[in-house]
């Protein structure tokens, strides 16, 4: 009984010094310095790069997450490049993990990719993959990634 009563009072202590300012939740922590995951595939190379997070869910169990789904996800980039070589572009995916770690609203917040079959491809992904259920509520997430033409050296 003591030992509940102690944990609540933690818990409640952590919510007010958040509340102030004065302790950040994970999301909102400095960046850990991580770089750009990187895969060359068959005449392009294409980027994810760090996850933004707004909600209780430490970025790199995500972006484990995204390294798992690397496959299916460049299948869509893979249709893209065998449709157009010189494919481009940009598309930051938004989603909410849902407290059972499924993704939800699930949308292309900002895309300089021309081909709308690759971004549609790309967001049916993101609703098939399966998170880590979030430590508290639900959380909103940011995936901004990347395709470029792999070029020729000279």
């Amino acid at each position: 009984m003591l030992c509940s009563m102690r944990l609540r009072s933690l818990i409640a202590l952590a919510v007010s010094l958040e509340l102030m300012g004065c302790v950040t939740s994970p999301a909102e922590q400095p960046d850990d310095g991580q770089k750009p995951i990187t895969w060359p595939a068959q005449g392009f190379r294409w980027f994810i790069y760090p996850t933004v997070v707004y909600g209780w869910i430490h970025p790199p169990r995500i972006q484990l997450v995204m390294r798992g789904a690397r496959d299916r996800i460049r299948e869509c980039f893979d249709a893209g490049y065998a449709r157009n070589p010189e494919l481009a572009g940009r598309i930051v995916v938004n989603f909410v993990i849902d407290t059972d770690g499924s993704a939800k609203s699930v949308s292309a917040h900002s895309t300089t990719l021309a081909d709308r079959e690759v971004v549609a491809c790309v967001v049916d992904r993101f609703r098939e993959i399966g998170f880590p259920q979030p430590d508290r509520g639900t959380v909103t997430v940011q995936q901004p990634m990347s395709v470029e033409p792999e070029r020729q050296k000279n």
